[in-house]
């Protein structure tokens, strides 16, 4: 599936999902989707083979073992491996918080 064609309700259907990311990492590593939000664009056109919906995935981690701001390929029983920009976005006592962007 390429990342152009991927929506926010797509995600929405796997929220509570752990998406693992290994083989980048010294041991493999499980986020947990915890955020499948609607952005607003400013505009609402489909023209130029622009992203239909921007949206924006919150994924939790452990605490233990924080991720740079990077790419990481993604394994999703369903969605399968998707490649995503990851940006930690907060920390508390649950775990580190990332954040991925589509528009």
């Amino acid at each position: 599936m390429r990342l152009a064609e991927l929506t926010q309700s797509q995600f929405s259907d796997y929220l509570g999902d752990a998406f693992r990311i290994e083989g980048e990492l010294e041991a493999s590593l499980n986020l947990q989707l915890i955020e499948a939000t609607h952005l607003s664009s400013g505009r609402h056109t489909k023209s130029n083979g622009q992203r239909p919906e921007p949206f924006a995935l919150v994924f939790q981690g452990p605490q233990n073992s924080p991720l740079d701001q990077a790419i990481y390929q993604l394994q999703h029983e369903h969605l399968g491996e998707l490649p995503l920009f990851l940006v930690p976005i907060d920390q508390d006592e649950d775990g580190v918080y990332y954040e991925a962007i589509f528009n």
